[in-house]
């Protein structure tokens, strides 16, 4: 079912009908002729008139759509040195980091990655105000929004057993809530990745394709690094 034209645009409509009668310098007999008949030259132009003007009207309404991500605050991490995937996401690890889980996908795509080396960078930290799929997130999240593995190893390693965040380095949720990533897998394709930590378990890791329709739930964390940043090199897998 169509939806009816608004008083707004009703009325900002009759606003240009009367600007274009006036300019046209129709008199009154003709402005009534206009009025009842459809044939008169007028109407084309108006017609013009009003499809931009619901075309403009669109365009600003969907401008000032809802926000997905709640920016809260950012987190420096430190310059990484070259990081080998699998020497770090592993069970044991030399960091101690108590993880549980590794996904299938996380395993093929980003366990045989080695990154190059990456310079101190900051990334913002935001939440989810409403449910989004991942797709709809990353328009809102500044570029290049890549963050590296070896950054999001560091952030785990700040609560390697899943301490609470402290409002300085512990920044990711332990209340099973995810935080979601973009990174780059060992064929440099840009990837989701997912991080969540589980009482009495530990870490779980998983990746997924940025086009996935998975539906993340409001409050879930995002972690975007930010387009002013440093990096030492590309973040793509080292040759």
């Amino acid at each position: 079912m169509s939806e009816k034209i608004t008083s707004g645009q009703s009325l900002a409509f009759g606003g240009q009908v009367a600007n274009i009668l006036h300019d046209l310098r129709v008199d009154k007999g003709e402005t009534q002729f206009a009025l009842e008949s459809q044939g008169h030259p007028v109407w084309e132009k108006l017609t013009v008139i009003l499809t931009e003007s619901l075309i403009k009207e669109e365009k600003v309404a969907e401008q000032v759509k809802e926000a997905i991500i709640e920016w809260t605050a950012d987190l420096t991490i430190p310059a990484q040195p070259e990081f080998v995937v699998a020497d770090h996401f592993t069970k044991p690890n030399p960091n101690n980091i108590e993880f549980w889980n590794f996904g299938e996908n996380f395993r093929n795509w980003f366990m045989p990655l080695t990154e190059k080396a990456v310079e101190e960078s900051i990334v913002g930290i935001g939440k989810l105000r409403i449910p989004a799929k991942f797709a709809e997130m990353t328009p809102e999240q500044p570029a290049p929004r890549i963050v590296t593995m070896s950054q999001i190893c560091w952030m785990i390693l700040q609560q390697p057993k899943g301490e609470k965040p402290n409002g300085r380095n512990r920044k990711l949720l332990v209340n099973g809530y995810a935080d979601l990533f973009c990174a780059f897998d060992k064929d440099g394709i840009e990837r989701a990745v997912e991080i969540f930590w589980i009482d009495s378990f530990g870490w779980n890791i998983d990746g997924e394709v940025l086009e996935h329709d998975i539906q993340w739930c409001a409050g879930r964390q995002v972690i975007s690094r930010k387009s002013d940043l440093k990096t030492l090199e590309p973040l793509a897998p080292a040759a």
